[in-house]
């Protein structure tokens, strides 16, 4: 491979990540062998409509479906209707695109298949409060959680207990339907519950579990979701549906799968490659804690620090960023005086944050072109601004498909 540069280089493998986990790349050879029979299909998350697409292109039977995609995210289908609505803050169109499936699946029988094509960003996608939970409170609690730092794991605990779709709610709707379920995780762990608030699989999590993820970040409550809450109501789907051996749910693609494949890449291509993984925590402190590791290194030929996953970020200032830049930005607060060491990281998604980038780039000597002192933007959450003025935003669009962050750290040996 002949690359000119190390942000080439680096642009290169965060491409080659978002081209894994593309539909195009691993729907097909993950769909049932026999392909002839009527289906319906549900799609949801920020790859719907694209796994809709690919989908239709390698199923040999009748069609029909929904798919519920982020606005913009859309390609061209014959079959499945396409819906756009809001990611990360759910709109009157996610409360239309989740009435509209579970229209769709209350006409299903037990002779019917469905397969679901699932994927990251659903639980924003797909939003139907309980009775008495107004939208616009919805709204304002997905907005405390988004900003709290808490985990996805912690913000979809939330999110199931006042919702009638989330936590395996469709799969109630179905009449003992068969369901295939074809993921793209976007989770640590890859835990079925929690990606896009598992809308097929039974959760066991309780109101007790998310009002202590309320407790943990103090969060106040809009009124009506706070009196839900005082129910103490439970909405536990029973364990035999998750047990029925007529359902299938598979992971297609996932963050750990991504950077396997990507360390696979950089090995071959000449460079050592230290995977760290999927990561979670807090993305300022990743990106210092990412940093020592870069300057300890000794190594006698460029090395790539690799890991993905999802980090968080509490908002505290009024600035604009995501948790890609924000980790980028202090991880170069560290490095910037380094001549040798180069670093991106970017959400595969194409979307950083409430931003329009994906992440950014950065080059020795980066900050120096800013005018105020990089912790001062890190105070203010600003990392978009600050990456902005230094001319290395990666803006790629929504890429239909969502398989977390890629953060890559290039080092080259000292002379």
């Amino acid at each position: 491979m002949n690359i000119s540069s190390p942000q080439e280089y680096l642009t290169t493998l965060f491409k080659s990540a978002v081209e894994y986990a593309h539909p195009k790349s691993i729907l097909a050879n993950n769909l049932p062998q026999e392909r002839e029979e009527p289906v319906t299909v549900i799609a949801i998350g920020k790859a719907a409509a694209a796994m809709a697409c690919e989908f239709e292109k390698n199923w040999f039977g009748p069609i029909k479906g929904i798919a519920v995609t982020p606005y913009g995210a859309v390609t061209k289908t014959k079959f499945i209707k396409i819906i756009e609505a809001s990611h990360p803050t759910p709109d009157q169109n996610s409360v239309k695109a989740a009435k509209a499936v579970l229209e769709q699946c209350s006409s299903l029988t037990s002779d019917d298949l469905v397969v679901v094509l699932l994927s990251g960003g659903g639980s924003s996608l797909l939003c139907l409060p309980e009775d008495g939970i107004s939208l616009a409170d919805k709204q304002a609690l997905n907005s405390l959680l988004l900003k709290s730092g808490a985990s996805i794991d912690e913000i979809n605990t939330v999110r199931k207990q006042i919702s009638k779709v989330k936590g395996g709610k469709i799969l109630s709707q179905c009449n003992g339907t068969k369901i295939i379920t074809l993921a793209i995780s976007d989770v640590f762990n890859d835990d079925p519950s929690i990606i896009a608030s598992g809308p097929t699989v039974s959760d066991n999590s309780t109101i007790q579990d998310a009002i202590r993820v309320v407790k943990k970040y103090n969060l106040s409550l809009p009124s009506s979701v706070n009196e839900w809450f005082q129910k103490d109501k439970q909405y536990v789907i029973k364990k035999t549906v998750k047990i029925n051996n007529t359902n299938e749910y598979k992971i297609i693609a996932s963050p750990d799968m991504m950077l396997k494949n990507i360390e696979k890449q950089i090995i071959g291509e000449g460079y050592d490659c230290i995977n760290l993984g999927v990561l979670d925590g807090d993305s300022k402190t990743l990106g210092y804690h990412h940093a020592g590791k870069a300057l300890a290194l000794n190594s006698i030929k460029p090395t790539i620090i690799l890991s993905g996953g999802e980090t968080t970020v509490n908002v505290l200032g009024n600035g604009k960023g995501g948790r890609n830049s924000e980790y980028l930005l202090s991880l170069a607060s560290v490095l910037n005086k380094q001549t040798d060491i180069f670093a991106i990281a970017a959400d595969t998604d194409g979307i950083d944050g409430f931003t329009d980038a994906a992440g950014a780039y950065y080059y020795p000597g980066a900050l120096d072109t800013l005018d105020n002192d990089p912790i001062e933007y890190l105070n203010n959450n600003d990392s978009y601004t600050a990456f902005k003025k230094i001319g290395t935003l990666i803006k790629t669009g929504p890429t239909q498909t969502n398989v977390n962050d890629f953060r890559a750290i290039l080092i080259y040996p000292n002379d």
